[in-house]
C-alpha cells in the first residue's frame, strides 16, 4: 500500500529515475548534491542495501510510490540525528 502522506520531498523525473534511486540509495543523492560523503560514511549499509533490485519492484508499485519519496512515513519510523 501507499502511504498516507500528502508528499515526499523530491519528485523523480521518470521511473528510470526512481529506479536509479531504489538501486543506489544514497549514492545517488550524493551526485545529486544532495548529500556529502560523510553522510554515507555515517549511514547503516553506506546509504544503500547491497543486493538492492529495483527491477524486482512492479511498475504500479513504482507509480504509487513514487510520490512518497523522501518523506519519513507515519507510524514505526524515526529519524536519528
Amino acid at each position: 500500500p501507499a502511504g498516507v502522506g500528502a508528499g515526499g520531498a523530491f519528485a523523480p523525473k521518470n521511473e528510470r529515475e526512481l529506479r536509479a534511486v531504489l538501486n543506489d540509495g544514497m549514492r545517488w543523492a550524493l551526485e545529486q548534491g544532495m548529500c556529502w560523503k560523510e553522510d554515507l560514511e555515517r549511514t547503516e549499509e553506506g546509504g544503500a542495501m547491497p543486493d538492492a533490485d529495483a527491477d524486482a519492484v512492479s511498475s504500479r508499485a513504482l507509480k504509487r510510490g513514487s510520490p512518497q519519496l523522501g518523506s519519513l512515513g507515519s507510524g514505526n519510523h524515526y529519524l536519528e540525528l
